[in-house]
């Protein structure tokens, strides 16, 4: 069962394992001159000039900005669930990374942050030279060579998304693919998939980073929909979270349609529990 479970899934969701929650964590995604889409070519750059006055607020807001419009595209690509939609998918994701490169680089850092955002680029250079890897492994349907880059892909995303939340940029550490109404998305989700899985996540942590890897897979693979709840959104989330009675991230609940709970998960769960979970509730 966990072996076949793992065949079924490992192709499209190590892209958003890759990504990690969605395209924040790889928000810088390269400097400007990287390699050609689909290579792991990649040059680290760090010639942009510090603008003037640039505090860390406005640094944050501006690269807010930018990421969310990145997410924005990503989100129109759709979700893959199969092998053909996630080449299509990671295509797309490096297309979006190396347009959002530029003005990225172009905010410069906010004073006293240089440290933190040069690190931030040698992180994407490594993120962008993995996600070309990626493409290329997933197009020879190498499996091995998939787990490989998942492996260590892992530690680029945390970093990645701990200092661009440290910075403010909170937007750039979140999924792509979080509903900023949970209610509506949970609804949305409902009229195509008999079975949800909703994960409340708190974004830039590792522990939800790996979290929500998992809860993708098990739901892909137990047949049900999945919605990522971001718990630091409390005017969206408050209500939301309180209908379900959910007090703690993560936590993972398995919802039919009618809005009602089938299992309720409190804390860590690996996918094949998840899967498990989804395929029960659907049953």
């Amino acid at each position: 069962m966990r072996s076949q479970l793992r065949l079924r899934v490992i192709l499209p969701v190590a892209v958003l394992g890759l990504l990690g929650l969605g395209v924040g964590a790889f928000a810088m995604g390269g400097p400007p001159d990287s390699g050609a889409a689909g290579t792991g070519s990649t040059t680290v750059t760090t010639t942009a000039k510090e603008p003037p006055d640039v505090s860390l607020d406005a640094w944050a807001d501006q690269a807010n900005m930018l990421c969310a419009r990145a997410s924005s595209r990503l989100r129109a690509a759709g979700y893959p669930t199969t092998p053909e939609q996630a080449v299509a998918f990671l295509e797309k994701y490096l297309e979006i990374a190396r347009e959002l490169d530029p003005a990225l680089v172009a905010l410069g850092w906010p004073k006293g942050e240089r440290a933190h955002v040069s690190r931030l680029w040698a992180l994407s250079a490594e993120g962008t030279k993995n996600a070309g890897e990626m493409l290329e492994a997933m197009r020879a349907n190498d499996r091995a060579l998939v787990l490989r880059i998942l492996g260590r892909s892992e530690a680029v995303v945390t970093e990645s998304a701990r200092i661009m939340t440290r910075l403010g940029a909170d937007r750039c550490a979140e999924d792509a693919f979080a509903s900023a109404d949970p209610e509506r998305g949970l609804a949305g989700a409902l009229d195509d998939n008999r079975v949800v899985v909703v994960l409340f996540y708190a974004p830039g942590s590792a522990y939800d980073t790996i979290q929500a890897r998992e809860a993708r897979a098990g739901a892909a693979a137990g047949g049900a929909g999945f919605l990522a709840v971001d718990v630091s959104r409390d005017r969206e989330v408050s209500s939301f979270a309180a209908a379900f009675d959910v007090r703690d991230a993560p936590a993972i609940l398995v919802v039919k349609r009618g809005f009602r709970v089938a299992v309720r998960i409190n804390g860590y769960a690996d996918r094949e529990m998840v899967a498990q979970a989804a395929a029960n509730a659907r049953a």
